[in-house]
């Protein structure tokens, strides 16, 4: 079934197949071990991290039509795409921008769990997983 779409950065139209959904590397993942406070993954790879810091998880999604990505943690719905704008959950610690990437902010330990980042269009759905740990002491200012 061949689609018509519209290009958002130019006015002319083009006929397509749709292309199943793709979400980073199909590689087992790396194993970030904590070090720094501030720090930048894809989806796939895990990691300990440290509270009181700054994690980016991204999630590289293509496919035609562009896929509809959502955010779970711990098999829980946090997020759909946002379409242009930042979603901000856990009280302004988790946001998730419009390049569908997972931002953790001053994490604490109950941050800590298994995220997946879904791609999914009409011509299917492909998924990655992070097993994200936060360690260290929980702060209330």
């Amino acid at each position: 079934m061949a689609l018509i779409f519209r290009s958002f950065y130019d006015s002319f139209f083009f006929v397509t197949e749709p292309v199943k959904p793709s979400v980073g590397d199909e590689d087992e993942g790396r194993v970030i071990p904590v070090n720094e406070r501030k720090s930048v993954i894809n989806i796939g790879d895990n990691i300990t991290s440290l509270t009181k810091s700054i994690l980016r998880i991204a999630c590289p999604a293509t496919g035609t039509p562009p896929p509809d990505v959502r955010w779970f943690k711990d098999g829980k719905l946090l997020t759909k795409s946002p379409f242009g704008g930042v979603i901000t959950l856990a009280d302004g610690r988790l946001t998730v921008d419009f390049y569908n990437t997972l931002t953790f902010k001053n994490p604490n330990v109950t941050d800590s769990g298994y995220y997946m980042c879904v791609a999914e269009n009409i011509a299917g759905a492909h998924n990655l997983s992070s097993d994200v740990k936060f360690v260290g002491k929980n702060c209330v200012k």
